[in-house]
């Protein structure tokens, strides 16, 4: 928090990027912990999870009301403005504000499995990069651009490894809520895209496919074991069975998450 609290002293805006090394190393809860320190110990003010956004256009619009020096998070931000959208009008506009406001002293936290998946002209913004090595140890590279070749390289520098705890249970169970609603409304929204489409069901990612499984687990139920079933999911939706028993792993999880959440 030293090196953030200095960082804005200077007037620099920081935006880290959090990735990880496997599935379930916990890098959104690592994201919101770091914001609770970082507003706690630097600002005196407590996490809100507003301030944690899950849409391009929720993020932009935060940045225009949050006082100065409040980190924003951009949840798993490969899915709107990741390296195969980036030609869209949705990621352009959100690059532009991202790159042409700093002037805002609005810092930025993006969490994701890896920098592949993300935009390039956002992660050349980027000025730090944190890798969960497990859920409790990570370590943060501060990222140097070459700046006289247009094609530039990013160079790592200065690491550090350092421990972290888990988010706070009240503030992770906001997030869970957030995030189930969230599921369930895009997951409904892109059945309905697919269907008015005619898309071939064959077509579907594998994350449209857990998608569409989140937003009504139920449907998906084995009625014996009352778990989501791939081959049930395969039966409903005639999508190959990898892409059903990864919506379906991917679907336990996150429920089982959210109970462990609401027991708390």
């Amino acid at each position: 928090m030293e090196i953030i609290a200095a960082t804005e002293d200077d007037g620099l805006v920081p935006r880290v990027i959090i990735t990880r090394n496997r599935h379930q190393m916990g890098k959104t809860n690592s994201m919101i912990r770091l914001h609770e320190k970082w507003e706690e110990e630097i600002h005196g003010r407590k996490f809100h999870i507003d301030n944690l956004c899950l849409e391009t256009l929720e993020f932009m619009q935060r940045r225009k009301v949050v006082p100065e020096w409040t980190p924003l998070d951009l949840d798993e931000p490969e899915r709107p403005v990741g390296n195969k959208t980036w030609y869209t009008e949705e990621a352009q506009y959100f690059v532009e504000d991202l790159m042409t406001s700093p002037w805002k002293h609005v810092p930025a936290m993006f969490a994701l499995p890896h920098t592949h998946y993300l935009n390039n002209s956002i992660f050349g913004v980027a000025t730090s990069q944190i890798v969960k090595n497990s859920k409790t140890h990570a370590t943060i590279y501060e990222l140097e651009r070459d700046q006289l070749n247009r094609n530039y390289k990013t160079y790592t520098k200065h690491p550090a490894e350092f421990d972290i705890d888990g988010a706070y249970a009240w503030d992770w169970n906001a997030y869970m809520v957030k995030r189930e609603a969230f599921d369930t409304k895009r997951g409904k929204i892109l059945e309905d895209k697919v269907r008015s489409l005619q898309v071939i069901n064959s077509d579907l990612t594998k994350e449209m496919v857990y998608q569409m499984v989140i937003a009504d687990p139920d449907r998906f139920k084995d009625p014996k074991t009352h778990e989501v079933s791939p081959s049930h999911i395969e039966a409903e939706l005639s999508v190959p069975y990898a892409k059903a028993n990864y919506a379906s792993i991917k679907a336990k999880r996150f429920i089982h998450q959210r109970e462990e959440a609401e027991k708390q």
